[in-house]
């Protein structure tokens, strides 16, 4: 009896990273580079994998009102104020103490939304914010809350212009800078004064497509002197009026080093420093400054990532953008910027960039009004309270004052679509036969997979089967019984698929309530013809 000679292997495996390099909607579909993602929802684009997003945390709940504007006081004596909008007016309260009820400060105010800045001077760090209707709240560096209204410029009073006229405020160049509400002037004080006699500067003759003073900001740019701190005038048309110096009562002074177009800004709240630059959001997606520098194009650089979510930010200002709650958002601690993106009444959702791949998720399950920073925690104003965020690995959790005892919250769900690959083999039809992602975990995860084909966006039916290590926990697992969790492990588990066609990609649901990440994902498949 004779036998034939051995039969090559007719499936191919191959492996493929997780979409590190973050969200697309720059390329087309069916010419996205591998390592991109059509949707990345709560995984955060890391170096070295997909991480679920962090949970979030209870700060101060029970406020019974909407959370529009949080404050950070970097005194030598740090606090946090909240402004909430209640059915009785809006109250400020100093929600330093976490897990505590809130105390107010000031009450019977016209509205929640204050724009903000830390003010130094010889005294000590002054906390600064105004709205627009209420005379000017002062933060002393000892913790003392007081006003500053209209008067004679003498004490604790300004002259020249009505505090309850003033809707935004920045420090520069030692001094307090404050935009005019529905103007195009902007006021300043004298160096290292919070009271005093203002002065007014027009920016409108500057600004040829009208419209009134949006936000003042600072940037820092090298304009071939040495970096500087110029002052920036932002129209709300978007206009943008570069200026030099340190004095604006002086012609050798002060000076402008330029006037830029660029786009409306969304909200009082449009721009940010981010890093020297400085980002802001316009009707035509984020907007970097720098850009309008190399040439007189709106859209980004092709060093810009932000391309790669513009339309997906253009968007959504087209659905939400008379929404309050637009903000840019810097959390240097996570290497990340955000956007907040606010979607209804009562939900937002943010894109995340990571600044060290430059890589873009989307996050669900934070519902921001505002967003600050305070001793380099992320913190977000709520419905009803203000909340911890990239805090822990499930949402909602809370932290007894007393006890110090952890309540977990729900877990989170993550979900992606990897862009479509051929397999190097364009246009051949390939069986798909089976995927085996590789998972990262502290403990216990549930995990859905499948594979679409030639671009279809199907939600994966089955539950994958993972044999999953569940952790003991402290004082409640048995010494002898209990597997106690030593750090990551990894999981792999081959899974069937079905799909046949020229073009692959993997979609998958992850729901987590520990520390999870998403690594690579291999592949097993056949190659057919062109049928």
């Amino acid at each position: 009896m004779s036998f034939g000679g051995p039969v090559a292997q007719a499936s191919k495996v191959t492996s493929r990273p997780a979409p590190i390099k973050g969200l697309n909607a720059f390329d087309s579909i069916v010419g996205m580079p591998d390592g991109f993602a059509i949707v990345l929802r709560n995984l955060y684009a890391q170096p070295y994998g997909c991480q679920m997003r962090r949970g979030y945390r209870k700060h101060v709940v029970d406020l019974e009102g909407v959370v529009e504007t949080v404050c950070s006081h970097n005194a030598m004596t740090p606090a946090l104020y909240a402004f909430v909008d209640q059915s009785s007016g809006t109250v400020m309260f100093d929600v330093t103490a976490p897990m505590v009820p809130g105390t107010p400060k000031l009450a019977a105010l016209s509205n929640a939304r204050w724009q903000h800045v830390n003010f130094p001077n010889a005294a000590g760090v002054h906390l600064v914010a105004v709205n627009g209707a209420d005379d000017l709240v002062w933060v002393k560096p000892n913790g003392a809350v007081a006003q500053i209204p209209s008067g004679s410029g003498t004490g604790d009073t300004i002259s020249g212009v009505d505090p309850k006229a003033l809707i935004g405020v920045y420090a520069h160049q030692k001094r307090l800078w404050f935009v005019e509400k529905d103007a195009t002037r902007g006021w300043y004080l004298p160096p290292d004064q919070i009271s005093g006699v203002a002065h007014s500067f027009d920016f409108g003759p500057c600004w040829t497509r009208g419209g009134y003073l949006n936000q003042i900001i600072t940037w820092t740019i090298d304009d071939g002197n040495g970096a500087d701190d110029h002052l920036v005038a932002i129209s709300s048309q978007g206009e943008f009026s570069v200026y030099q110096g340190t004095d604006p009562e002086g012609a050798d002074t002060w000076s402008l080093q330029g006037v830029y177009y660029g786009a409306t800004p969304v909200g009082r709240r449009a721009a940010a420093r981010y890093g020297g630059d400085i980002v802001v959001l316009t009707q035509f997606g984020i907007l970097y400054l720098s850009d309008l520098l190399k040439s007189t194009k709106v859209n980004p650089s092709s060093d810009n990532n932000a391309k790669y979510i513009q339309q997906l930010i253009a968007a959504s200002i087209g659905l939400t953008g008379d929404r309050f709650g637009w903000q840019p958002f810097v959390f240097a601690p996570g290497n990340m910027f955000m956007v907040n993106v606010p979607a209804t009444d009562t939900t937002s959702y943010q894109y995340a960039m990571n600044d060290i791949t430059k890589a873009w998720s989307e996050f669900l399950g934070y519902d921001a009004y505002c967003w600050e920073l305070h001793q380099n925690m992320p913190i977000f104003g709520s419905f009803g309270g203000v909340y911890r965020a990239w805090e822990g690995t499930t949402d909602d959790a809370s932290i007894d004052p007393v006890t110090g005892a952890l309540t977990e919250g729900a877990d989170i769900r993550a979900e992606a679509q990897t862009a479509f690959s051929y397999f190097d083999s364009m246009g051949v039809q390939k069986h798909f036969k089976m995927v085996r992602p590789t998972i990262l975990s502290r403990g216990a995860f549930s995990i859905n997979f499948s594979v679409n084909t030639d671009f279809v966006f199907d939600s994966p039916l089955a539950p994958a089967a993972f044999s999953i290590n569940v952790p003991g926990k402290w004082n409640d697992g048995l010494w002898n019984d209990a597997t106690w969790g030593g750090g990551l492990k990894t999981y792999k588990t081959w899974q069937g698929v079905t799909g046949i066609g020229t073009a692959g990609a993997i979609r998958l649901l992850i729901t987590s309530g520990q520390e999870t990440y998403w690594a690579a994902t291999d592949w097993v498949y056949e190659d057919g013809g062109i049928m």
